[in-house]
């Protein structure tokens, strides 16, 4: 199909990109729009470079022990045991940087203001404490020091949300916000997001460095 084309040129692109993708749908007259309630933009943005994006997976054969090494700066190794495979089965890894998630909140907020949209971040950090959760902190941390006053000034807000929560929230708005996510969670949420708008080939993406 047209659309899944239009994917694939844009995974192409995004594979030599690092920064931020920004994704929004519209609306066309006569086209039906699958959550009418939606009157104002949705713009879901992500990082391309990171995350799940560039993963590793691996298919792992029955008995296999796996264990991950992490070799510091000063030489020493750590292992950490994974799972001892009694069938044959999958493992993936995945990362970010603080630098990177710092650089893709401050983008966020950029676009929030310019855009005038409140911003939203979403994740499962009560699952994934460590990994969720630093995206969280970073977030957080990031609008502490430099957007707070500015989004006040602005009558914007930030929040964060489980990103269940986040797509019930969605689904009863009216739209106005900035939807941040993790790679693929953006990938998920700005499909998503253009298909109950109008479709994908009618949504604009945008990439930000």
């Amino acid at each position: 199909s047209d659309s899944s084309k239009a994917e694939l040129e844009l995974q192409k692109i995004r594979s030599r990109l690092s920064g931020s993708v920004f994704s929004q749908g519209y609306t066309i007259p006569g086209f039906p729009q699958l959550v009418p309630s939606w009157k104002k933009p949705i713009v879901v943005a992500y990082m391309p470079d990171s995350d799940q994006e560039h993963s590793t997976n691996l298919k792992i054969s029955s008995g296999a022990k796996t264990s991950l090494q992490i070799t510091n700066p000063d030489g020493t190794i750590q292992k950490f045991p994974l799972y001892s495979f009694k069938q044959p089965g999958i493992l993936f890894s995945t990362f970010a940087e603080s630098q990177k998630i710092a650089s893709f909140a401050k983008e966020c907020f950029e676009m929030g203001l310019n855009m005038k949209l409140n911003v939203f971040f979403s994740s499962k950090n009560t699952i994934l404490k460590n990994y969720d959760g630093l995206f969280k902190d970073i977030f957080q941390e990031v609008f502490d020091k430099s957007y707070a006053q500015k989004f006040k000034d602005a009558k914007l807000t930030y929040e964060h949300r489980l990103i269940d929560d986040m797509v019930a929230f969605a689904l009863k708005s009216s739209g106005d916000f900035l939807w941040a996510c993790k790679s693929v969670d953006g990938e998920v949420e700005s499909r998503f997001v253009s298909e109950a708008t109008s479709r994908l080939g009618y949504s604009t993406r945008f990439f930000k460095e």
